[in-house]
């Protein structure tokens, strides 16, 4: 799966912008194969379905580096 590649990804030779840049191509592949979906709340937003989404997607960036 594209997660278990990104989280195979090791930095080895490669300086740490090479890394990181390589990894953010990833986490952008990954944030396009499952996207948040779409509030349709009227203005301001009411529900805390697209907060949660985004709480649950932000771990996976953020443990990796």
């Amino acid at each position: 799966s594209l997660q278990r590649d990104l989280y195979a990804h090791l930095q080895e030779s490669l300086t740490v912008t090479e890394y990181f840049t390589k990894l953010k191509g990833r986490w952008e592949e990954l944030e396009l194969s499952r996207p948040i979906p779409n509030c349709t709340c009227p203005l301001p937003c009411a529900c805390e379905a697209m907060r949660n989404a985004k709480r649950y997607k932000e771990p996976c960036v953020t443990a990796r580096m």
